[in-house]
């Protein structure tokens, strides 16, 4: 027979998992609004979809970069 002991286990197992998943929640949440502060983009990413050319690493040369 379930006792009330198990009720508690149960209650504090449901407690437990609620606040993991509000933790990861809000984490989630503070570090999407830091990531939107930071407006700056990635040297990757800025060269990728404003500039359309190529680059030849060993040689240290961009080609197809216009104005420059």
């Amino acid at each position: 027979m379930i006792t009330w002991e198990w009720a508690v286990v149960v209650v504090a197992t449901i407690l437990f998992f609620s606040g993991i998943e509000a933790w990861k929640f809000a984490k989630r949440v503070y570090f999407r609004r830091q990531a939107a502060k930071n407006t700056e983009p990635s040297p990757l990413s800025h060269a990728s979809s404003q500039e359309k050319g190529s680059l030849d690493v060993e040689k240290g040369e961009v080609e197809g970069r216009g104005g420059e």
